[in-house]
Order: C-alpha cells, then sequence, then structure tokens
C-alpha cells in the first residue's frame, strides 16, 4: 500500500466502528457479517497495526457520535506522518 500511495498519497478508511449508537442500529448487520463474510471489527488501533504492516501509519482518525470514522494513513516516514 505504501508503494501504491507513493511519497505523497494517502490511504483513507471510513467505516463504522463498534459503539454504543453503533450496536442499537447494525446488530444484524454485524451477524451478517461475521456469518456470511468471516468479518470481524476492527478499532483505529487495529487499523493502525494494519497500516504498519504494509509500510503506513495513521496521520490522523476522527470519529463522530454515531460511530463513522475517518482515518487517514500516510507512508511511513514521510512528513505527513510525523
Amino acid at each position: 500500500c505504501a508503494q501504491a500511495a507513493g511519497d505523497n498519497g494517502k490511504v483513507l478508511i471510513v467505516e463504522v466502528l463498534p459503539g454504543v449508537e453503533h450496536a442499537k442500529k447494525n446488530s444484524s448487520f454485524d451477524l451478517q457479517m461475521l456469518v456470511l463474510l468471516g468479518g470481524r471489527e476492527r478499532t483505529v488501533a487495529d487499523f493502525g497495526a494494519l497500516a504498519r504492516e504494509v509500510g503506513l501509519s495513521v496521520s490522523w482518525s476522527r470519529t463522530w457520535d454515531d460511530g463513522l470514522t475517518f482515518v487517514e494513513c500516510v507512508p511511513a516516514g514521510s512528513a505527513a506522518a510525523s
């Protein structure tokens, strides 16, 4: 991913992360994702660990009250990663 992003590229992750509001609205979807697709829910820290495995680092993230989260990853060692 870091190679594809290049020196100035970014990878954006937009995801609904688990939480109280999320559980109220999305439990049936989560169950379908888990059973049918082998999916799992991840935290921002989990996405950070995945990013590091492919040469990226999380430059910022923001979560809204409804659980929608944006995570921006940039190539590790780039100026934007600092």
